[in-house]
């Protein structure tokens, strides 16, 4: 985890680059490799360093980073309770906290919170803090490609990675960025043995000249998780050892009958949350290789 509170440019800017998340100030932290006057004299392109390499920047077009903060004092606490969500290490398994958020809690807004109509959105966060315990969420990348939503909650007390569709950016379609993202997240959580709530409510992939061009070019799409189950919540176990994986199919052809929360109970040989999101080749091929990996385990 990387915390940039101040300038970072040159080769200072490959550190934070090669870990797996960075926070950042607004207006007091800046990353690239060459400043604004470097650029002018090389490129004669004027630049500010916000626009360089800036906070805003990154969390927004570059997706290099992942939060930006207003002050040094919101950024240290919130990767304080950032901390929280993470093991100790790849063998320690997820932690767990005290809650007082019953796992069986029924929620009966849930049952109107998705529109009847396909083409009226809703706010996917909503569906999330209701879910999770104590609505308690911490979203990575939130004004990242932002159709897709990515972060951590816990269920029952213990930590869990949530990948969600979200209808009120693009209605939720999956692109190139929002596919990257994803992908890696997902990676993250397979490396520490985080498990998955998937919450899925996607109509398909964005078309258009740019996204096949750079979609053909990096591989193209993977596969898409078709959403034709039950709209129902139902927590489904892999074999013995594999972390238990929650499959929301959020819009449906019959109505939602959604408001009961139940629990993905993982073994506690968590190894692995399987995930059906992955839309670039890299990343599939990445995630052949951590199942194979997690077989022969």
């Amino acid at each position: 985890i990387s915390l940039i509170m101040g300038p970072c440019a040159g080769g200072a800017v490959y550190s934070p680059a090669i870990t797996d998340f960075i926070f950042m100030v607004k207006d007091s932290s800046y990353m690239f490799v060459t400043g604004p006057d470097v650029v002018k004299t090389v490129t004669n392109e004027v630049v500010t360093q916000e626009e360089l390499g800036g906070a805003i920047s990154h969390t927004t077009k570059s997706g290099v980073a992942d939060n930006a903060f207003e002050n040094d004092i919101e950024a240290l606490l919130s990767v304080r309770d950032f901390f929280d969500y993470l093991p100790e290490n790849n063998r320690a398994g997820v932690p767990e906290r005290p809650t007082e958020d019953a796992w069986d809690r029924i929620e009966p807004s849930l049952d109107t919170l998705i529109p009847p109509s396909a083409n009226q959105p809703y706010d996917m966060h909503e569906l999330i803090r209701k879910t999770v315990d104590e609505a308690d969420f911490f979203e990575v990348q939130p004004t990242h490609a932002a159709n897709i939503i990515i972060g951590f909650g816990r269920i029952e007390g213990r930590t869990v990675g949530i990948v969600a569709n979200q209808p009120m950016v693009l209605a939720g379609v999956l692109d190139i960025n929002s596919s990257k993202k994803a992908a890696r997240f997902v990676r993250f959580c397979d490396a520490f043995n985080i498990p998955l709530v998937t919450l899925v409510d996607v109509p398909g992939f964005l078309p258009g000249t740019s996204q096949d061009g750079s979609a053909i070019r990096d591989g193209g799409p993977a596969q898409e998780r078709p959403s034709s189950s039950c709209a129902s919540k139902s927590a489904c176990c892999s074999p013995s050892g594999v972390a238990s994986v929650i499959h929301v199919a959020c819009r449906t052809g019959h109505p939602a009958s959604r408001s009961t929360r139940t629990t993905a109970t993982s073994s506690s040989t968590t190894a692995m949350a399987t995930f059906q999101l992955l839309a670039t080749a890299s990343a599939s091929a990445a995630w052949r290789m951590a199942l194979t990996s997690a077989d022969s385990r």
